[in-house]
């Protein structure tokens, strides 16, 4: 048996749930193969916009772990690009591959992730991401995605989203209806954690990563609500830093977290 039949037989009947979000940043649960193949035609007439499939655990070809896909319409012509995001076994970044292909192909390899078998990634193109992202945040393209806790303690996905997002999350956590909203990095840790705070009314925690050589440290302070609204803008638009000495360091704590 060849080596890519022996992954695929080793993935069959085994394949995790699917969560699968369009250019209109709805996440989808458990989406029919069908939905998920229409889109990227679909994207090939809009030319915007992005598509994601992740699987609820990382799907395995030849040792290398893969926690999500990705795909755009190409620059030119029909062509379709697409994107892998790998982790380590404890869960921990990788980094991503992308390759272009015709839309047949690329249908045939979302299709297999689909299915549960990644792609083989030998000649794709390592891509490397920035510490935050400063591009435009309407491309769609982020090295993070957004979830919030409602006040029922239900936790919700966005793996795209827009500013409208990121406000109303930061006026519900002012108004209660919120117990969180973060921009979770690839690594599963928070780039920027707005929590409720639970002893002072109308405050709330924040928990912000920041970048000091290759090294990422994660500070916390308390502040009103109102500010960490101001903040999740920021981190959005890729223009915010914590700083000053209300900052404390909680590298550990965010460290050992199970995500």
């Amino acid at each position: 048996m060849e080596r890519n039949q022996a992954d695929k037989a080793s993935n069959q009947g085994t394949a995790p749930s699917m969560t699968f979000s369009g250019p209109d940043r709805k996440a989808i649960t458990s989406p029919s193969e069908q939905k998920v193949l229409s889109s990227l035609s679909d994207l090939l007439k809009s030319r915007d916009g992005v598509c994601l499939l992740k699987p609820s655990r990382p799907l395995e070809r030849n040792g290398i772990l893969y926690s999500a896909m990705n795909w755009m319409a190409a620059d030119r012509g029909t062509d379709i690009n697409i994107q892998v995001f790998l982790v380590s076994s404890r869960g921990s970044s990788r980094g991503a591959r992308s390759h272009t292909m015709p839309l047949a192909q690329a249908k045939a390899t979302v299709q297999a992730f689909f299915r549960g078998n990644p792609p083989d990634i030998n000649g794709w193109t390592p891509v490397h991401f920035t510490f935050p992202m400063n591009d435009h945040p309407a491309n769609g393209l982020r090295t993070y995605e957004f979830q919030i806790i409602d006040a029922h303690g239900e936790r919700k996905r966005l793996p795209h989203f827009g500013p409208d997002d990121v406000q109303i999350a930061g006026e519900y956590l002012e108004e209660g209806k919120y117990q969180m909203a973060e921009f979770t990095l690839h690594n599963g840790h928070p780039g920027l954690r707005v929590s409720a705070n639970r002893w002072v009314a109308g405050f709330v925690t924040v928990i912000a990563a920041k970048k000091e050589g290759n090294e990422i440290r994660y500070l916390s302070r308390s502040c009103p609500a109102t500010q960490g609204t101001n903040w999740l803008m920021a981190f959005y638009r890729g223009n915010f830093q914590p700083e000053g000495p209300l900052w404390g360091d909680v590298t550990q704590r965010i460290l050992s977290e199970r995500r």
